[in-house]
């Protein structure tokens, strides 16, 4: 089992053919499959209309503008490019545009681990762990600004190990410019921050005792280089500080993406465990020391937050493609090719520039005609059009006590909210209020809670108890009701 790498600078710059054909693959089952749920995010419209924002005001927002009661308050939007770029993208393509979009970065980054891949295991494996990671990254798969994170976190931790694997001595220093760039998209950039010290370490162990002191003084002058990089944002240290007091809020566990995985959410964590297990003991994979607290810190994380399964998937083949592809040559003459693997290799050749272009604009041309009869429609439970639209016509005004998955479409149509998803803008005190009162956990709190903040009307899915309160009060009256929505105003 020979490993394919490049042979040429140019060969470097271009994906494998294999690589190509899962990216192509994915892209148009992405594009051409309207039932898939990249739209199933409420949030998604509010970060489109966060984008608006931006544009219209030429400049990151510092308070929030969105909420009746932290109006003017300060908020760190520190997914303010993103947002800008999804609303641009929104405003000339519409929905097309954001599938096509998040189609994109999607494949974008199955080729990069692909390409990474290739150059340590053989093609047959490199296969199998790029499926891992897109059945990890594809429950998360949704239309907002941590799409645009994945290539670059793959970009990012990709070129960390081959430093490391490769020269060990000389980390990586453009990556800087990349960390400001991220800082900017998402605050996931944290996270590859949190692992530089451990790339420090593997250097250094790379490296063995000679240099040791002259690998970790030129690590530790990177570490604080992608620090200072990561400042340059409309809010600097503030959009550190955020991830630290999100993850340490109370309320966090009711946001269904920081929930403990459960389910078939833990698939992909169990079965790569499982396979770790076995190969540990049966099949003398050997893990250094930083390899190991990546995978251990990232398999905790994974279990108790659903939404780090997706980074989990990302990152997990990348920290054991080198171990296993150093168990695999050991083992190439006990177990020699067979047919399919020269199949695999014939494929993992990389592909030259005309016929890559000329891909490319084969891909063009086929999604303008997709975009010719697209059908994509949103999710009536993450967007009550139907609802506002009948706020809009019987001409309700006045503070609204909304159901906070709602929110975000609430912003988009330009109506301020009581809540939305943004936790760390409302805080454990306030959010424990509304959760309290829409429950109606305690039926004379919620009825004062409705009158001491003023609300003039509600709008909640027809199952939540709080409809019931309403509809046995004669000082609420109920002017409008489907499947996803009831709305009461104050009479």
């Amino acid at each position: 089992m020979n490993l394919i790498k490049p042979t040429n600078q140019l060969n470097n710059a271009m994906p494998s053919i294999l690589a190509l054909m899962v990216g192509v693959g994915v892209y148009f089952f992405l594009v051409g499959s309207t039932s898939f749920p990249l739209f199933n995010d409420p949030d998604t419209w509010m970060h489109i209309a966060a984008g608006r924002w931006i544009y219209e005001h030429q400049f990151a927002p510092l308070n929030d503008p969105f909420s009746i009661y932290f109006a003017g308050q300060p908020w760190v939007d520190h997914e303010w490019l993103a947002q800008l770029l999804m609303y641009l993208v929104d405003q000339s393509q519409g929905l097309f545009g954001l599938r096509v979009l998040s189609a994109v970065l999607f494949a974008m980054t199955l080729v990069i681990l692909f390409k990474f891949l290739l150059a340590r295991v053989p093609p047959i494996y490199a296969l199998l762990f790029v499926f891992i990671s897109y059945f990890g990254l594809v429950g998360h798969l949704l239309v907002r600004p941590h799409l645009f994170t994945w290539p670059i976190m793959a970009f990012w931790f990709c070129k960390l190990f081959a430093t490391t694997e490769n020269h060990p001595s000389r980390p990586p220093y453009a990556l800087c410019l990349l960390m400001a760039l991220w800082a900017n998209l998402h605050g996931s950039f944290i996270l590859g921050l949190a692992f530089l010290p451990l790339f420090a370490i593997e250097a250094i162990s790379q490296e063995g005792q000679a240099g040791c002191k002259k690998i970790a003084l030129r690590w530790t002058g990177f570490t604080v280089l992608c620090l200072v990089f990561s400042f340059i944002t409309p809010y600097g240290f503030d959009g550190i500080k955020l991830g630290a007091n999100l993850v340490s809020s109370e309320y966090i566990a009711r946001i269904k993406e920081w929930s403990p995985s459960v389910g078939a959410e833990l698939l992909v964590v169990e079965l790569c465990c499982a396979g770790v297990l076995m190969l540990a003991i049966f099949g003398n994979l050997k893990l250094s020391v930083a390899r190991t607290i990546m995978f251990l810190g990232l398999a905790y994380e994974a279990i108790g937050h659903a939404r780090y399964v997706s980074i989990f998937g990302l990152l997990m083949p990348l920290i054991f493609a080198k171990p296993f592809g150093c168990l695999c040559e050991a083992r190439a003459s006990a177990f020699p090719p067979g047919r399919l693997d020269s199949y695999f290799c014939k494929l993992s050749g990389f592909i030259r520039p005309i016929p890559f272009i000329s891909i490319i604009l084969v891909c063009l041309g086929l999604t303008m005609f997709f975009q010719r009869y697209d059908s994509t429609r949103v999710p009536s439970f993450v967007m009550p059009q139907a609802a506002i639209d009948a706020v809009e016509s019987n001409k309700v005004h006045g503070r609204v006590f909304n159901y906070a998955n709602f929110g975000a479409y609430l912003i988009y149509r330009g109506i301020p909210v009581f809540v939305d998803g943004r936790a760390d803008l409302y805080g454990n005190a306030y959010l424990q209020d509304y959760f309290e009162c829409a429950s109606v956990q305690n039926p004379q709190k919620t009825r004062e809670c409705l009158d001491r903040n003023y609300i003039a009307w509600t709008i909640f899915p027809p199952e939540e108890p709080i409809n019931l309160l309403l509809s046995n009060s004669s000082s609420w009256k109920k002017i409008y009701e489907d499947k996803q929505a009831i709305i009461y105003i104050r009479t």
